[in-house]
């Protein structure tokens, strides 16, 4: 297998004159690049035509009529993503200036339709950016294999064997996707889990650390993933936690998580935090009692096509919520976060419950910045959720939150939820004026991107009943009192 060692780098970038001539020059360029990432004739062409809808919408919306002007385009790789980004210093990008005009709208109806993310992204004096992710194309586990995997069945016999737990190496990957298909057939929604080399792609960008149960067999039965949004990142997201149904029962999910707790403490990591199903209590019962602590409830977080194989005997009728957990193994530095005041108390308990080293500032600042804001808009269209993730606030905060909520709800996404940095001065007079567009508690994160985050969350036409969450501790229940009161407030103003 190729394999592909970073983070993210840019490997090319041209810069072309706003006429509409050059377009057919650049699809020829990238032609030549998405050969070589792997994709297929059919694939080449929707990317030429994204391409090309997408230079004439900054060709037609970000210059005036008869102005001279470039603008640049970066192809970039990340891990499983070839990245095709347009960089302009034209006209501010305005959503609402797509939808007044039939050509334009169509446009971007395309864009969303043939790539699997879209980034939207203003720099300020930079000007602004375009990002289109599409999927690299991997061959999944019916590849590498020469006879089909049995799917195992509930009442599967348990196997008592001693096992040994490591860490997951890239020569692992081909048994990791085998394993989630026995345990899983192919209902299991991370889905890059049963292609090997995408595995390997995160494991060697050090996006993924995993930790694994072998038995005397050498055969792979449980895995456990940590995910980082970098390699510098100082928390992870535990997930992708697979249990082969022979080896149930026997508390791999709590072992495998300590171990992977010992090892990132050395490291310097300061914590893991996840998200645990709410419509059964065992994962929650496995966190608590390795000191894990709740920060927050989202509502209707997982779609109702994942289906928890051997565990709930019906598919899910409706959204499920997820309790958000977060683990501390090492000290963290002493910050200074600025609180909401009406969600103040209740953040305070979860720091203290957490035991985390704040200093609580409750003065505010009603001054934004003369720079434009920075929000970074992510779509995942297979768990029909977006993430707004505040960079920078400035005076077009307002116009720009509006115009990217607008957006999302017309793609008829199901959960949105804005991230908020608890550093800067400006939150608390923020989250008013997201609460004005029906935004309600969600929790925090800590640490999240280089400090704690508040986010904050709306359900755009799912209806969640308080009576479908389990939660196992006290301190899950007042949180779940207090976003189900927190939503009704919001739902009254």
């Amino acid at each position: 297998m190729e394999t592909f060692n970073s983070d993210i780098f840019e490997f090319a970038r041209i810069k072309l004159i706003n006429n509409n001539k050059m377009i057919s020059a650049l699809n020829l360029f990238a032609e030549q690049i998405a050969k070589m990432n792997g994709f297929s004739e059919t694939e080449i062409i929707k990317i030429q035509l994204v391409i090309e809808e997408t230079a004439l919408n900054i060709i037609e919306n970000s210059f005036d009529e008869g102005e001279s002007g470039f603008y640049e385009i970066a192809f970039e790789r990340k891990p499983n993503q070839l990245i095709i980004a347009f960089e302009d210093k034209g006209l501010p990008y305005e959503l609402s200036k797509f939808e007044k005009h039939d050509d334009s709208a169509l446009r971007l109806l395309l864009m969303r339709a043939f790539a699997d993310e879209i980034h939207f992204h203003n720099l300020g004096k930079q000007g602004k950016r375009i990002e289109l992710h599409i999927n690299i194309p991997h061959k999944n586990i019916e590849h590498y294999i020469s006879e089909p995997i049995k799917v195992l069945e509930r009442d599967v016999p348990k196997d008592e064997r001693p096992v040994e737990l490591m860490m997951m190496t890239k020569e692992m990957a081909i048994e990791l996707a085998a394993c989630v298909y026995r345990t899983y057939g192919y209902t299991y929604i991370s889905d890059y889990i049963y292609y090997p080399e995408k595995i390997i792609e995160l494991l060697e960008s050090e996006l993924l650390r995993s930790c694994v149960a072998i038995n005397s067999d050498g055969e792979l039965v449980a895995h456990l993933g940590l995910n980082f949004l970098s390699k510098d990142s100082k928390v992870g997201e535990t997930g992708q936690a697979v249990v082969d149904p022979r080896y149930r029962g026997r508390g791999l999910f709590e072992t495998m998580k300590k171990y992977l707790a010992e090892l990132e403490t050395e490291r310097g990591s300061y914590g893991f935090y996840s998200e645990s199903v709410s419509i059964h209590p065992y994962t929650q019962k496995g966190n608590i009692s390795l000191g894990a602590k709740e920060t927050g409830i989202l509502l209707g977080y997982i779609p109702e096509t994942l289906f928890f194989k051997k565990i709930n005997e019906n598919e899910q009728s409706q959204r499920q919520s997820a309790i958000l957990y977060y683990m501390k193994v090492s000290q963290e530095p002493n910050r200074e976060v600025y609180l909401p005041g009406e969600h103040a108390d209740m953040i305070k308990e979860i720091y203290e419950s957490i035991g985390l080293s704040r200093n609580f500032n409750h003065e505010k600042s009603t001054d934004f910045q003369d720079n434009n804001s920075i929000i970074d808009m992510i779509i995942r269209p297979e768990w029909s959720q977006a993430f707004l993730v505040v960079k920078s606030i400035g005076k077009d905060f307002t116009e720009m939150i509006s115009s990217k909520v607008k957006d999302i709800k017309n793609r008829k996404i199901d959960c949105i939820y804005i991230d908020l940095h608890l550093s800067d001065q400006s939150t608390p007079e923020t989250v008013k004026k997201i609460e004005q567009h029906g935004f309600f508690f969600a929790g925090i994160i800590p640490e999240l991107y280089n400090g704690d985050i508040l986010r904050m969350q709306y359900l755009n036409n799912s209806v969640i009943g308080k009576e479908s969450i389990i939660t196992v501790s006290d301190l899950g229940k007042k949180l779940l009192d207090y976003v189900f009161d927190d939503m009704k407030k919001i739902s009254i103003v």
